[in-house]
């Protein structure tokens, strides 16, 4: 891709109009003449995000006042393919990557080494583009659904618990109070036939008991299930823009539509099954209060014959009901212990699915990284650790234990250094307290508080994806040490940046003023190398006001803007061996012809 033309209507370059070398394009002019404004509307007609939020906001304040109503136009070609786009600033523009170039202001150039995402995101810039975000996206997407739908199960399980953890000391009440009924009971045989047929009742209406119960719980997880489809239902939302075509478009549109409507006809299928279980509860709670009218009624005889033992047999049937409810939450335990375990071994292959991911991810930097430094080695040096911005990770901790009323930033950089994200979250999903106070060494009490604060705070869906990127430092050799980007200066800062920019030769490569904070020594000797080593593979539009870029670099083509104050234009635009482009040069950027002549004197005197 190269940009083949630039045109400019209303605002302060109205009537611009610049035609690009496929090579070195250098734009040279005073301060204050537009050469910055070229740049960031070139940015603008093309729609290239900025790599910093204040870089963005400074260029978007930029082309509002430079450009004011007016448009900005770009001939740009590709292979055999050529577009013109065209924009104001009331309107948008959404190119493929590949009609994309890398713009640099001069500020982002100075903040992109300083921060890890930064560099970072440097290294990325060599990345192809593989598909491989849109399927981590979709992994993360199923791991956070499962995670919640485990802890769902998992929290039903813990309130079970509680009443399962009762049944051990009501069957030996039930025993108890057995023993007692047979001391009192007769032997007479008219007992003996109402006690059959009571037991026989509290058999039904156990029975019955444990049915009604179940039916209940059945109705509210069809309420449930229904609440999450009206849910999806709400949150589905309409189709991106028509205007993208294709079968593949159709298809997706079309399934889209097909799974609405399932969602549709699954809620009416909800609704009905309600209706149909709503009369079919009614039909067994009316056998069960027919059944307790039966039990009532033969209790009153045997309490009649026996009164002690009619009240330690309603105290027996109450216990009895209540150890059969258990009983079938017991068996209801069981089988969500059992769906949890099936749940975590599918995550577990989403998450081994997003590790193997992110490990091709960091072998794909690594190669970049090797590449740079045998590119720009050994006067700059990259190294690159897996999982090495472990500051964002301690950051989303502390988040994470807001209200917690642990000291956050201490445990979460303790727990960043030593347990991984998903170590953690399955920590807090078992409350394995104990396995989190081994890991990081603190009392169990204070792991049990974190663990607790993560569950409370519901982030563990959150927690198990989460991502602790890689690191890559920049390193340059001043002397005979190596020093990291962190400890340099701006102008050192820009010397490292730099090079690695000018490293993506696969993109035409736009930068605003790369000289301003290094010397005419980094030029002559880096800069201008790495603007050859492109020669041939990638245009390059560069903005300056230092002579050496234009003159070693060989440009191809000069613009000399200049301005009346009101309005900027072109004054000369040409090869180096244009006489206007040279005196361009001299004037502009030499200060004049005398004051390159003495410059050249006072250097051949002292050569």
């Amino acid at each position: 891709m190269q940009i083949d033309r630039m045109q400019v209507e209303e605002g302060f370059l109205d009537g611009l109009s610049l035609t690009f070398s496929p090579g070195l394009n250098v734009i040279i002019g005073s301060r204050g003449t537009g050469k910055t404004s070229v740049i960031e509307l070139i940015r603008f007609a093309l729609g290239v995000e900025n790599f910093t939020s204040e870089a963005a906001q400074n260029s978007s304040q930029q082309v509002a006042a430079i450009l004011r109503s007016g448009r900005a136009s770009l001939t740009v070609s590709n292979d055999d393919e050529e577009r013109v786009v065209s924009r104001t600033e009331n309107e948008e523009v959404q190119l493929e990557s590949r009609w994309q170039p890398l713009i640099f202001s001069q500020k982002e150039i100075e903040s992109l080494g300083k921060s890890e995402s930064g560099r970072l995101r440097l290294i990325d810039g060599f990345l192809l583009v593989n598909g491989q975000d849109t399927k981590s996206a979709s992994e993360l997407q199923a791991i956070r659904a499962l995670t919640k739908d485990i802890a769902s199960r998992l929290a039903e399980v813990d309130e079970y618990a509680e009443s399962i953890e009762r049944l051990p000391a009501l069957r030996e009440r039930l025993s108890e109070l057995n023993g007692e009924i047979e001391k009192l009971s007769t032997n007479t045989d008219e007992l003996l036939v109402d006690k059959k047929a009571l037991n026989e009742a509290v058999v039904r209406l156990e029975k019955l008991s444990v049915a009604t119960d179940e039916l209940q719980r059945l109705g509210k997880s069809i309420e449930g299930r229904e609440d999450l489809l009206d849910s999806i239902k709400l949150q589905w939302g309409d189709d991106p823009s028509h205007s993208v075509k294709g079968q593949a478009v159709t298809h997706a549109r079309e399934a889209s539509s097909e799974a609405f409507g399932l969602i549709e006809r699954a809620l009416s299928g909800l609704s009905a099954a309600k209706v149909d279980l709503a009369d079919f509860y009614e039909t067994v709670r009316k056998r069960e209060l027919e059944q307790q009218q039966i039990a009532r009624d033969l209790r009153g005889k045997i309490n009649k014959a026996a009164e002690g033992a009619g009240t330690l047999a309603n105290q027996a049937q109450e216990v009895r009901q209540r150890i059969a409810r258990i009983e079938s939450l017991q068996s209801l335990s069981s089988e969500k212990i059992q769906t949890v375990e099936a749940l975590k071994e599918k995550r577990a292959e989403y998450l081994e699915a997003l590790e193997d991911a992110r490990s091709s991810l960091f072998e794909e930097r690594k190669q970049i990284v090797d590449r740079l430094n045998n590119a720009l080695g050994p006067r700059l040096k990259f190294n690159l650790e897996r999982g090495g911005q472990s500051k964002g990770y301690a950051l989303a901790l502390v988040n994470m234990l807001r209200g917690s009323r642990l000291r956050g930033g201490e445990l979460a950089a303790s727990i960043a250094q030593n347990v991984s994200p998903r170590e953690l979250a399955e920590f807090a999903e078992d409350f394995d307290f104990r396995g989190l106070s081994d890991a990081i060494d603190i009392p169990e009490d204070r792991a049990a508080k974190c663990l607790t604060a993560l569950r409370e705070n519901d982030v563990v869906a959150d927690l198990i994806a989460l991502n602790v990127e890689d690191s890559v430092d920049f390193y340059l050799l001043d002397e005979s040490e190596y020093k990291s980007v962190d400890h340099l200066s701006m102008g050192q800062r820009c010397t490292v940046v730099l090079p690695i920019i000018f490293e993506r030769k696969e993109k035409v490569l736009i930068v605003d003023q790369p000289e301003d904070h290094i010397d005419n020594a980094f030029i002559s000797d880096t800069l201008i190398k790495s603007i050859s080593d492109r020669s041939g593979k990638g245009q390059i539009i560069l903005a300056t006001h230092n002579a050496n870029i234009p003159v070693l670099g060989e440009a191809d083509r000069v613009f000399q803007l200049s301005s009346d104050g009101k309005r900027g234009f072109v004054k000369a635009s040409g090869g180096l061996e244009s006489p206007e482009i040279v005196k361009g040069i001299t004037s502009v950027m030499e200060g004049g012809k005398e004051a390159f002549a003495k410059r050249a004197a006072f250097y051949a005197k002292h050569a």
